[in-house]
C-alpha cells in the first residue's frame, strides 16, 4: 500500500506541472481502482475552478469537465420530478489508457457530515451523444479539511434507461482518516473507443448513507429543492405528505420566507428518530423531499420542520 501511494504521489507531483491538473476534475485513476491524496495544492486549485456559465441546481457547484471544451448548454444541471440530472457533454480524452469524458459536481457541507459505512443513490441513464460510448459509469468522492481526498470505485450506469442502485463501502475513506465529509462529489464518466464527441444525461435520487444497516440520518439533499414558477414563499410552511397512508415512499413539501438553517427529520411513535431527511442552509423557496420507508416496519409516522425558533410536526401513516 505504502508503495503504491508513492507512486500515486509521484504521479500527482509530476501531473500538477501540466494544464490538465488545474483543477480537481482532471485527478484520474483507472477503472475498478480507488484513491487517496493528500495534496497540498488541492484547496488552491479547487476554489480557483469557475462554472463558466453552467447551469446548476441545488447547491451542486460544477467542478469542471475533463481537458475538454464542455458544450456548455447541455452540459448542466436541472430537478424535475424524477429526480436531479446531471449532463455531461464533449469530446474524449485518452487518460488511464482509455479514452473518457468525465464531468464532476461538487456539493460542501457545513457542519460537516459524519463519514457513513456506505453510501448509495439511485441513478438512470435517460440519454446523449452515445452512438461511440461504450460504458458509463459514475464514481464518488468525499474530502475532509482542506487536503485529505478519497475517490471511490467506479460503478456501471447501464444504457438501458433503467433505473439501477449503486452502493460504495467507505471503509476506504474512513481507513485514511476522513471521518467527516466536508464536500461530497459526483463524477460521471462516458468512455469511448476513440477521439469523439460524447455525452449523455444521468439523473440521480436517494443519495443516502448508512451505518450499521440503518439510514443514519446523513442526507446528502441530492433532490430537496423543486422551484415552483411564480411562488416566492413569504412564510414557514409545512404540508401535509402525500400519499398519506403511503406505502412505501410519500413527498414532504415545506417552504421557508428567508435564507436558515433547515432541519426536516422523521420519528416512530416511540419518539425515536429514524431518518433526517434534510439537515443544512436552504435558501428562500419551496422544496420538496422523497421518504422512503421499505426498510420500516407499518406504523404511525411524526415528520417534524425545524427553521431557528419555529417548528412544526405532522402525522404520516406507514401502511403495508
Amino acid at each position: 500500500m505504502k508503495k503504491l501511494l508513492f507512486i500515486l504521489s509521484l504521479l500527482l507531483v509530476i501531473g500538477a506541472e501540466s494544464a490538465f491538473t488545474q483543477t480537481i476534475q482532471n485527478v484520474r485513476v483507472p477503472e475498478g481502482q480507488q484513491l487517496f491524496l493528500r495534496n497540498p495544492d488541492f484547496k488552491t486549485r479547487v476554489s480557483a475552478v469557475q462554472d463558466g456559465g453552467i447551469q446548476t441546481a441545488n447547491n451542486w457547484d460544477f467542478l469542471g469537465i475533463g481537458s475538454s471544451v464542455p458544450d456548455t448548454i447541455k452540459t448542466r444541471s436541472f430537478i424535475d420530478s424524477e429526480g436531479q440530472t446531471f449532463g455531461t457533454y464533449g469530446n474524449t480524452d485518452h487518460v488511464t489508457g482509455a479514452w473518457m469524458l468525465q464531468s464532476t459536481w461538487t456539493k460542501t457541507f457545513l457542519p460537516n457530515l459524519v463519514t457513513p459505512d456506505t453510501v448509495s443513490i439511485d441513478a438512470k441513464f435517460i440519454g446523449g451523444e452515445i452512438a461511440k460510448v461504450r460504458r458509463i459509469s459514475m464514481r464518488i468522492a468525499v474530502q475532509y479539511g482542506d487536503y485529505n481526498y478519497a475517490m471511490l470505485i467506479d460503478k456501471t450506469i447501464p444504457m438501458d434507461s433503467q433505473w439501477v442502485k449503486l452502493s460504495w463501502d467507505m471503509s476506504f475513506a474512513r481507513s485514511f482518516g476522513i471521518n467527516f465529509i466536508s464536500r461530497f462529489y459526483l463524477l460521471f464518466q462516458f468512455y469511448s473507443n476513440d477521439s469523439s464527441l460524447v455525452g449523455g444525461d444521468i439523473v440521480v435520487r436517494n443519495l443516502e448513507g448508512s451505518t450499521g444497516g440503518k439510514i443514519n440520518g446523513i442526507d446528502f439533499s441530492i433532490i430537496t429543492a423543486v422551484p415552483e414558477p411564480g411562488r416566492v414563499p413569504e412564510e414557514f410552511i409545512l404540508e401535509q405528505n402525500y400519499p398519506n397512508p403511503f406505502n412505501p415512499s410519500t413527498t414532504i413539501r415545506f417552504s421557508v420566507p428567508k435564507r436558515e438553517q433547515v432541519n426536516l427529520s422523521v420519528y416512530n411513535s416511540l419518539g425515536q428518530e429514524v431518518r433526517t431527511l434534510v439537515s443544512g442552509e436552504k435558501a428562500q423557496g419551496s422544496y420538496e423531499v422523497s421518504f422512503d420507508a421499505s426498510n420500516l416496519p407499518s406504523g404511525i409516522y411524526f415528520y417534524k420542520l425545524q427553521t431557528g425558533a419555529k417548528v412544526e410536526v405532522k402525522k404520516m401513516v406507514l401502511l403495508k
